[in-house]
């Protein structure tokens, strides 16, 4: 497909990717937050032995509400319950990768 239609081609950990995010992936294009959020999920998926449920994926949209302070529907989170949260968002056309180890990973 020449252009993006946003037509599921895969699913990867539970998600859903799109032509479009496969698509992303080309030199020169912009990473969708899917591929960003995807790849996050996988990472921790990685070290879920390690974490043993205590590690936490913010999502990019999570982020963004919370680097903007705003206030919406998105649930609450108890940083101090996890030993290792990480997100990513989107600013001044680059991705910033957000981690914060809450308690060392054993």
């Amino acid at each position: 497909m020449p252009q993006d239609y946003d037509v599921p081609v895969a699913k990867v950990s539970g998600t859903k990717i799109t032509d479009t995010d496969i698509r992303s992936l080309n030199e020169k294009e912009w990473v969708t937050d899917n591929v960003i959020d995807t790849y996050l999920k996988i990472l921790l998926n990685e070290l879920a032995d390690i974490c043993k449920g205590l590690c936490l994926h913010l999502l990019s949209s999570t982020m963004e509400t919370l680097i903007r302070g705003s206030r919406t529907h998105r649930p609450t989170y108890v940083l101090n319950d996890y030993k290792f949260a990480v997100g990513a968002y989107y600013r001044s056309s680059h991705w910033t990768l957000v981690r914060r180890g809450v308690r060392k990973l054993k």
